[in-house]
């Protein structure tokens, strides 16, 4: 590869200081050709075929060159290795958990409201709705760290593309909505949790549990650990299990609905008629609600060990898919089943005795609890980033001491850089 391939004499892939806009971080000698965590030359794989990342044109391509790895494993290999954070397959998990979950078991109840025709037909535009805007949102998200040079690590978040696009007071709106939005899921999370807990030592011991608030303390104590995690590519193991038991669900329902069930007696097979449209819009909402993985998108994104866009896309596909086969189970097979009888909560329909039930239903716990970090982690991040938006701090992790951003209070800048000063002449001393 001659030089003028490799494109030295070119200008760097960092951008010129005019450039630089409130989503840039502050240039350091680790971050030549992106900011946040980037790969430098001393980690990229082009070092090995002597490239040197810091002169090449930036442009899309050569950000792919940057970050993917130079030889590629073959399929068979990939595909049983073992799934690391950050990878693939590991994203695709983490953001397909991130939309399962209670919403899941109340598709059998969009199909007794529209039909078991026109509730797969929901259930399929909201997953192509759902994937064209994941794709809409990364695109948009890839334009914006390409036009401030990041093709090392593709930090950004959901809020930070609103400020780019509609300014910062949007994004504030954006970032508490989300906290309400999260809020609503963790406390509908505890109380299925709760009942499920009951629905299982009824089943299993014959006695109910008088009060559920001990459930939800547990679950809660069970779960404070896993919220604790900084970076949401190390729930993935954990977003594992929780597809694995959600997939054992809708097994379940599917088994007894092929078994038990009947199309010949199923009544709306198309269109239901007889309610005069009554509840849907509801069953539009629950079916929209069953594919929102997008509060967790860009936490996702930036935690990929090779960032780059077609994979994100590769994975909010295959993440789509495997939603849409488990809300197709569930609701279609849940309908045939139970017919009219059907509720909002397909798990309640079976009997205490079936035991492949009631071990969905401790499934559904676990499952559930699982969730409760997943959903946690955006909650945590907006609260945060609302609490350095009202003191005035532009950083994106600022603790007054070493304020890049430009703080509106200055003075406490300057104090905090003086106690830092005292606790290292103090540690000296000793």
């Amino acid at each position: 590869m001659s030089e003028e391939q490799q494109g030295v004499n070119v200008p760097l892939l960092s951008p010129p200081p005019e450039r630089q806009n409130l989503l840039s971080a502050p240039p350091s000698d680790d971050a030549k050709y992106g900011s946040f965590e980037t790969n430098t030359p001393k980690t990229s794989p082009l070092t090995g075929i002597n490239i040197d990342p810091n002169h090449l044109r930036l442009s899309q391509s050569n950000t792919d060159l940057v970050l993917r790895p130079i030889v590629k494993k073959p399929t068979l290999e990939r595909v049983f290795s073992r799934i690391e954070p950050g990878s693939l397959r590991g994203t695709t998990f983490t953001l397909t958990s991130s939309a399962i979950g209670a919403g899941m078991l109340s598709l059998g109840l969009v199909m007794k409201t529209v039909g078991l025709g026109l509730g797969v037909g929901l259930t399929i535009v909201g997953a192509l709705l759902a994937y064209a805007s994941l794709i809409m949102l990364l695109d948009t998200a890839d334009t914006i760290l390409l036009a401030r040079g990041m093709t090392g690590g593709r930090r950004i978040s959901y809020s930070e593309i609103v400020e780019q696009v509609l300014g910062e007071r949007w994004s504030i709106v954006v970032e508490a909505v989300f906290c309400v939005y999260s809020f609503g899921v963790i406390v509908g999370y505890f109380l299925v949790i709760g009942t499920s807990i009951d629905d299982l030592f009824e089943a299993v011991f014959n006695t109910q549990i008088s009060d559920n608030s001990l459930a939800i303390l547990l679950a809660a104590t069970l779960a404070t650990p896993l919220c604790m995690m900084r970076d949401i590519s190390s729930l993935t193991m954990a977003s594992m299990l929780q597809i694995a038991t959600m997939a054992y669900i809708s097994l379940v329902v599917a088994y007894r609905g092929w078994n038990a069930g009947s199309l010949s007696d199923t009544p709306s097979l198309i269109i239901r008629t007889d309610n005069g449209g009554s509840g849907f819009c509801s069953s539009i909402t629950i079916v929209f609600f069953a594919y929102n993985c997008h509060t967790n998108m860009f936490a996702v994104y930036s935690s990929m060990r090779y960032p780059l866009l077609r994979r994100i896309k590769k994975a909010a596909g295959r993440s789509i898919g495997i939603q849409f086969a488990l809300y197709s189970l569930v609701g279609g097979f849940g309908y045939i089943l139970f017919k009219n009888e059907t509720s909002g909560n397909i798990l309640d329909n079976f009997p205490v005795d079936d035991k492949l039930a009631s071990l969905a239903k401790g499934g559904l716990a676990i499952a559930l609890l699982i969730g409760l970090p997943i959903n946690m982690h955006p909650t945590r991040a907006n609260l945060f980033s609302l609490a350095r938006k009202w003191r005035g701090c532009g950083c994106a992790s600022c603790d007054y001491s070493n304020c890049l951003g430009g703080c509106s209070w200055p003075g406490l800048a300057e104090e905090g850089k003086e106690e830092v000063e005292e606790e290292e002449e103090e540690e000296e001393e000793d």
